[in-house]
């Protein structure tokens, strides 16, 4: 599954949060990040779509990003202003 999320910094916090919790979720492998131009893609090997990939991360990991798009394997995020 990869993570798309848009017009973010590299060291924004919730970008870190988001990318520890990945590390950590049960029944996935957090495979890597990459970023250019202000944007990030992470990708993790998980068993489920994104939808349940998103639903499984913690509160606290989600709270500074909101949805744009979801699908079987794609979560496109833009951080909340």
């Amino acid at each position: 599954i990869q993570i798309f999320v848009s017009d973010v910094e590299y060291d924004d916090a919730n970008l870190s949060a988001l990318k520890e919790s990945l590390k950590k979720i049960k029944g996935g492998k957090f495979v890597g990040m990459q970023y250019k131009s202000a944007a990030a893609v992470l990708e993790i090997s998980f068993k489920g779509n994104s939808t349940e990939l998103w639903d499984e991360l913690p509160a606290d990991s989600k709270k500074g990003f909101k949805i744009l798009e979801a699908n079987d394997n794609n979560l496109t995020l833009a951080i909340k202003k």
